[in-house]
């Protein structure tokens, strides 16, 4: 006889977007170059967009202080294409690869990774089709759903509230970030 097994689904919800806050400590970047916003990346406004300043050093990193403290269970980042122009799709200064971190509290030294908890190592931004400029169908619905990464249960702190986003590379390899929106799911403590 065949053995039962009863699965029961993750609870989650979307993050309340309203009680986040940016941030600022000293190894960030500055996310409001180029007349952009910082906020503009938790406002849930499509058609506005943070941008750090050209020819910055590697990592380029920002903070957020989600204003809960929460069980992560995925996030969701949203490229820019600028105000409908396609060719910044899998372009520009969109992040392609970048680390994310989490803390209950601000540790002792915020501005030394290592004092975070990694809670997701090397996220990459893929673009279904493949490398070239050509879109496809499937590329444009990948980059309007964004790109999501889900988080282990197990390997990173029952809670976090602070979260850093910490960038190694864009898709033009340029010395500037720049990308939309980023949203979050998880438990609510």
């Amino acid at each position: 006889k065949p053995v039962e097994e009863k699965l029961t689904p993750l609870f989650e919800q979307r993050l309340d977007k309203t009680k986040m806050m940016k941030v600022i400590l000293a190894s960030d970047t500055n996310w409001d170059a180029y007349g952009q916003r910082y906020e503009s990346l938790f406002d849930d406004n499509p058609t506005t967009f943070a941008h750090t300043i050209g020819n910055h050093p590697w990592p380029q990193i920002f903070t957020i202080d989600l204003g809960v403290k929460v069980r992560l269970s995925r996030f969701r980042v949203y490229q820019t294409d600028q105000w409908g122009n396609r060719n910044y799709m899998y372009a520009h200064g969109n992040p392609k690869r970048y680390d994310v971190y989490g803390a209950a509290e601000l540790p002792a030294n915020p501005d030394d990774l290592k004092q975070w908890q990694k809670l997701r190592e090397e996220c990459v931004s893929t673009k279904p089709s493949g490398p070239g400029s050509q879109l496809t169908d499937e590329d444009l619905q990948h980059f309007i759903n964004g790109d999501e990464y889900d988080f282990d249960q197990v390997a990173y702190p029952s809670e976090i509230r602070y979260f850093r986003f910490v960038v190694w590379e864009t898709w033009d390899g340029a010395g500037y970030v720049t990308f939309d929106e980023i949203s979050w799911w998880g438990k609510i403590i």
